[in-house]
């Protein structure tokens, strides 16, 4: 589950499963206000190494976002911010606490 970083940001989920094959997918859930609900936004994984997140959600309903995250040791909180191409941030949180399944 997402925790906004700053009270105007939207909450949200960040999704990350990892297929058989080792390749990695992401998506993004959030709620912008309370008629604006989006799920499912598709977010390329550009890198994942070691504890270091690199994604981006392209611009198809708006400006294209990147993340860069890092996961801490012990694998439960990923902190990161969001930048949008042009300037600004993506109304959706930036630091993501790990749920059991």
């Amino acid at each position: 589950m997402g925790e906004p970083s700053e009270p105007y940001l939207a909450v949200g989920s960040l999704h990350i499963r990892q297929s058989s094959d080792g390749v990695l997918s992401a998506w993004l859930d959030r709620t912008i206000s309370n008629g604006d609900r989006r799920n499912g936004e598709f977010l390329h994984v550009y890198s994942a190494a070691e504890l270091k997140l690199a994604l981006e959600r392209p611009g198809d309903t708006g400006p294209s976002s990147n993340y860069r995250g890092v996961l801490s040791e012990d694998g439960q909180v990923l902190v990161g911010n969001w930048t949008q191409i042009g300037g600004g941030q993506l109304n959706a949180p930036d630091n993501f606490r790990r749920v059991s399944d």
